[in-house]
């Protein structure tokens, strides 16, 4: 179904609000570049979209064009232009021989439920890389900040699959409501910093860093630090964490949508648990290996499911070439449509 021809109600988060925003500028007449100012490029793509539904031409512009080079674009999702054996070989092309190769065995045997199921994981982990992996070479001191914050802090810490967690956490049913990303140089500063915030009680959140030599080290990672909000934050609480982390920041590069200089907020919200299960089981009955990617993908090696906001794009962009439609809202859980 077009998405301008859903109710209101059958509309996802993100589709909701991009339809707000497309309004605004239509209906309203509100400058374009005043509505999209600091949105996120998935955010600004999915506006796009809107306005073009309605028969308008998107105004040129640095977000429009930035949007559309850089964005998963929600309607490339349900009418992709990129076969599975095109997306394969693009995933593959700054791979070695070994690598093409072997997706190249596999797109050959792709209706072998154990191929499949391989093809999928490969595919979804290298599209996730493509998001979240990054290189900002070695930090020398990235040991010792690690070994400092571990020793005193004024918050709850816990270290979990080279994680190390550190703020206020879910009790009594809680649940995280949103999430947001920082693309910063870690420091004992800026560990302290935030701590010292949340344990003012200002916020009820705590975040994570990944510790040295491993893939979830800041230096490995765009999102050096991921922030995990327990309740809804305040605008007064986002400028107030974006200028703690002004000082530390590396650039952008981060999912959903921009609240400061290396601070983005999530256009998806926390993903529950328990929908992903209801995802996988919703798979099942249309295709088995697909399903298993996706819980081998997302399941931890405390045997945990969990889906990150990175996790998700990679797998609604590989569903998507796989033919299916993969769209989640944090109220109502996953949508999954298979494409004619």
């Amino acid at each position: 179904m077009d998405s301008e021809n859903k109710t209101t109600e059958q509309l996802s988060g993100g589709e909701k609000k991009a339809r707000e925003y497309a309004d605004r500028i239509i209906d309203n007449g509100e400058d374009y570049e005043f509505v999209v100012q600091g949105l996120g490029p998935v955010m600004v793509a999915s506006i796009n979209a809107a306005i073009e539904r309605r028969g308008y031409n998107v105004p040129a512009s640095e977000h429009s064009s930035e949007a559309n080079e850089s964005a998963i674009d929600n309607d490339n999702l349900e009418s992709p232009t990129t076969t599975l054996e095109q997306y394969s070989a693009e995933i593959a092309a700054d791979r070695s021989a070994g690598v093409q190769a072997l997706y190249q065995d596999l797109l050959v045997h792709k209706n072998d439920p154990e191929k499949r199921v391989a093809l999928a994981k490969a595919l979804i982990g290298d599209t996730y890389r493509t998001l979240r992996t990054a290189d900002y070479g070695i930090d020398p001191e990235e040991q010792q900040t690690w070994d400092t914050v571990r020793l005193n802090a004024p918050v709850s810490v816990k270290e979990q699959n080279d994680w190390m967690y550190r703020g206020v956490f879910p009790q009594n049913g809680q649940e995280t409501v949103t999430r947001g990303s920082f693309n910063v140089h870690v420091t004992p500063a800026l560990v302290l910093a935030l701590d010292t915030y949340i344990a003012s009680g200002k916020v009820a959140a705590n975040y994570k860093f990944g510790a040295p030599q491993t893939s979830a080290s800041p230096q490995e990672r765009h999102d050096a630090i991921s922030i995990y909000f327990l309740e809804q934050p305040s605008d007064e609480v986002l400028q107030d964490l974006a200028a703690i982390t002004k000082p530390f920041v590396r650039g952008n590069n981060l999912l959903g949508t921009k609240v400061a200089e290396g601070f983005y907020l999530s256009d998806v919200g926390s993903i529950k648990d328990e929908h992903i299960g209801l995802l996988v089981a919703a798979l099942d009955g249309v295709d088995p290996s697909f399903a298993q990617a996706i819980k081998s993908e997302t399941t931890g090696r405390d045997g945990r499911i969990a889906m990150s906001e990175a996790q998700f794009y990679a797998i609604a962009k590989v569903a998507a070439v796989f033919g299916y439609v993969v769209t989640y809202d944090i109220a109502e859980g996953f949508s999954v449509v298979v494409r004619e």
